[in-house]
């Protein structure tokens, strides 16, 4: 109502906790001013009388208690100012604290004049809110004998809850989240050890005992709780000053002003150590009778002998799904065990006085198969003669199914690890067969050097010199297979891809499989890594070749350029207009039906047997095809064999070959050719030599790197191996670099993992030759280096 208390005597008449309740009250009306409904509700729905005073100091709402106060009706109370029953304040002065308030609250005792002149004494509890960039206020309003009433009730109120507090060792607490004020109950403080503290100290001390491991926790929950503006309920440790670990249990609400924000906490904190010790004794003791106890499953059973009664446990109930309504007998409960195991439960239930342990499956009333575990470990006699049989029956699905996906984990795990070693023997062998190559066809071109072109030994070299780029291209089949080559895109020759990957494939599946190519491609082209181009061909056709394995067939590769120039090609589908390469391999074989082409491309799913499949192929496919901006679709049917469609997107640049032919060889260049294995040193050198340059070799880096150092202008070129002892091609070529940093520099490498052609000339090396290399490549090479240096 106003900016200050008047120059009386300063009585409190409200509690602290009136205060809390008209804080809350007066929040709540703030929070729901825009809502007639809720706003009307919230008044008339409490005992004191209620006003809302407006920017222009007028009454906005106000409910039936505040007007039979002040003994108007509703219609008249809305043509009133405050100064028309408020007489300890002028207008002058409601005007002026109005117009320099803050959002503040107030509480003082008045004179209320009512609308006979009768004046009334009267506390009043104000509350201030913007709206609308106006101050208005809230204000509760009591008689002041009736406020001595509530005041003794709420004291008795208060007490009666400090001694249930005490009693359920539940303490309460309070935390402004706008100014940051904390108060909290005495048994919250009993509960805490903080009851000799500072107040303004408690909250900080409260927040050091929690314990470190449930800090994160706790502080992550409550920031949820205050950002969201929802309540929260956690349970946490703490440290007592003891040194002790105790749990608490705190249970939250909030206040949220008009704006959804959450500016108040309110919240209970309850010691549940004991309930927690109870809580580990009784797990504790469940574990115990667990592990002495014969029979540990969920569901028993009782079976009579003589009479061929049949008493089953709730639960086995509910684990077969039979209504317990319907009881159960020895015909209906062998009626829901599955047909391929209902002889082994039979032969199970005949073997006479012993025990027996047996895991088959039922089928429930529904159609749903569960695995269910069977023990029998008890029985009672009469004269010698067994007449009561019991036992336990246990839903064992879910382990079942853990087992089974854990032996496709293993599988998988198995397939990975022999990939692995494949890649690197693969790898391994790679090296040491491109090392040979590589001084096999060296020596063999220098030899055709010097042997005349109508010689028939002449003949003989250049078969040499193709089998061994035939076996180059058979160690680089193997690398891409074994997935030994890194990953990238690129511009690639579709049909050279696909041409390798059949010969591959050609190699490793049934001579009564045949492979037809029908290619008819114009621009081969695309942007796409080869290794996954490769590896759909090769999981296609491998799923064509186990089709037919056993009764033979033929798998077709039709490749051609398409054009798309409509939306989509199908449903699922959706491409750009464009040049495409579409690709069909389709075969003879027994082909998939209808009802499961919707599942094929999901992973793990396969129609193949234990051990032949992953169900982890077509999934690849389709991921790889999605990847390349492209479509995969499926045609096939039972009898009918199978027909995959492959879109990718093509790129319409023709075919270019860089001149590399050996012509214009530059005069006085001398290199520094460096290999560890002398042999390729050596026959790299008279390579070089042979085209006219001046080469000195070392099969050693450093000393490599000295000849650098006591002549640095000696050389114009280094060709450098990639692994090497003592100094990789990548070390070798910084300490190039801090003697001389315009040297150019050729590495050379065969697949080597740390370093391709890519990498390489990012690092600042002037060329990458891969090995084994022919004399017109690294020719080629060393031209090209010479040129633009």
């Amino acid at each position: 109502m106003a900016d200050r208390k008047p120059d009386t005597p300063d009585r409190t008449i409200i509690s602290e906790a009136s205060h809390v309740m008209g804080n809350d009250l007066c929040n709540n009306i703030a929070g729901h001013i825009n809502s007639p409904t809720q706003l009307r509700e919230i008044l008339e729905s409490n005992n004191d009388p209620l006003v809302i005073i407006n920017g222009d100091h007028t009454v906005f709402a106000a409910n039936k208690k505040f007007a039979e106060m002040l003994g108007y009706n509703p219609d008249e109370l809305a043509r009133l100012h405050v100064w028309d029953w408020e007489t300890l304040f002028t207008p002058e002065q409601i005007k002026q604290a109005s117009n320099t308030s803050q959002l503040t609250r107030v509480n003082f005792e008045s004179m209320h004049r009512r609308k006979d002149g009768t004046l009334i004494n009267v506390e009043v509890f104000g509350q201030s809110f913007k709206k609308d960039n106006e101050i208005w206020q809230v204000c509760l309003c009591r008689k002041i004998a009736e406020c001595k009433e509530k005041e003794l009730e709420i004291q008795k109120y208060q007490h009666n809850l400090s001694e249930t507090q005490r009693i359920a060792h539940i303490g309460s607490w309070e935390l402004d989240l706008t100014t940051g004020g904390f108060l909290c109950s005495d048994e919250l403080k009993r509960i805490w050890g903080v009851e000799d503290e500072e107040e303004n100290r408690i909250l900080d001390i409260m927040e050091d005992r929690i314990h470190p491991e449930d800090t994160y926790k706790l502080n992550f929950t409550i920031q949820e709780s205050i950002k969201n503006a929802v309540p929260y309920d956690i349970e946490y440790r703490i440290i007592d000053k003891q040194g002790h670990t105790r749990y608490m249990y705190t249970r939250s609400r909030l206040i949220k002003d008009s704006n959804g924000k959450a500016v108040r906490i309110y919240g209970i904190c309850q010691d549940i150590t004991d309930q927690r010790l109870k809580e580990e004794e009784r797990r504790l003791n469940e574990k115990r009778l667990f592990q002495t106890q014969e029979i540990a499953h969920i569901g028993t059973h009782e079976y009579n002998v003589k009479t061929r009664e049949l008493w089953w446990s709730d639960e086995l109930y509910k684990i077969f799904g039979i209504d317990q309504k319907q009881g159960i007998s020895s015909e209906k409960y062998l009626s829901h065990i599955h047909p391929d195991d209902q002889e082994r439960l039979k032969v199970a239930l005949q073997v006479g006085r012993e025990d027996y342990y047996i895991e088959y499956r039922i089928i429930r009333p529904n159609g749903e198969i569960r695995y269910i575990s069977n023990y029998v470990g008890k029985h009672e006699y009469k004269n010698g003669e067994r007449y009561l049989i019991r036992g336990t029956g246990q839903d064992i699905t879910e382990r079942k199914l853990i087992e089974q996906e854990n032996k496709q984990l293993e599988l998988k795990l198995n397939h990975a690890q022999k990939m692995e070693t494949i890649g690197t023997l693969a790898g391994g062998i790679a090296h040491d067969i491109n090392n040979i190559l590589g001084i096999i066809i060296g020596n063999t071109e220098l030899c055709l050097d010097e042997v005349p072109a109508l010689s028939p030994a002449h003949l003989n070299l250049e078969e040499i010199v193709k089998a061994v780029l035939r076996a180059k291209e058979v160690i680089r089949r193997l690398l891409t297979f074994s997935r030994n080559i890194d990953v990238k895109k690129e511009k690639i020759d579709i049909v050279s891809v696909v041409n390798d990957a059949l010969e591959f494939l050609r190699s490793s599946i049934s001579a009564t499989v045949e492979i037809e190519k029908q290619i008819n491609v114009a621009n081969p082209f695309l942007v796409a890594d080869p290794t996954q181009i490769n590896q759909i061909i090769l999981n296609l056709c491998a799923n064509s070749a186990q089709a037919m394995e056993t009764t033979g067939g033929t798998i077709k590769v039709k490749m051609e350029n398409v054009v798309v120039n409509h939306a989509s090609v199908n449903d699922n589908d959706l491409l750009a207009n464009g040049e495409y390469i579409k690709i069909v391999i389709s075969d003879d074989g027994p082909g998939i039906p209808a009802a499961i082409h919707d599942r094929i491309f999901d992973p793990y799913f396969t129609t193949k047997e234990v051990g032949k499949g992953s169900g982890m192929g077509l999934p690849v496919v389709q991921g790889i095809v999605k990847k390349h901006r492209g479509s995969i679709n499926l045609k096939s049917d039972t009898g009918k064999g199978t027909s995959f469609t492959i879109l990718l997107p093509g790129i319409n640049e023709d075919k270019t070959v860089n001149g590399n032919g050996i012509k214009g060889f530059p005069a006085e260049k001398r290199i520094l050719f460096v290999d560890d294995e002398e042999q390729i040193a050596k026959v790299s050198s008279r390579m070089l030599e042979s085209l006219g340059y001046i080469v000195d070799t070392e099969t050693n880096p450093i000393d490599a790197l000295e000849l650098i150092k006591k002549r640095p202008e000696r050389y114009h070129l280094v060709i450098t191996d990639m692994a090497m002892p003592q100094m990789n091609a990548l070390m070798f070529f910084e300490e190039i670099r801090k003697i001389r940093k315009d040297m150019p520099v050729i590495l050379c490498s065969g697949h080597n993992p740390l370093v391709d052609e890519q990498k390489a000339l990012e690092a600042g090396f002037s060329a990458y030759v891969l090995k084994p290399f022919t004399r017109l490549e690294l020719a080629s090479a060393v031209q090209n280096v010479f040129r633009y240096s």
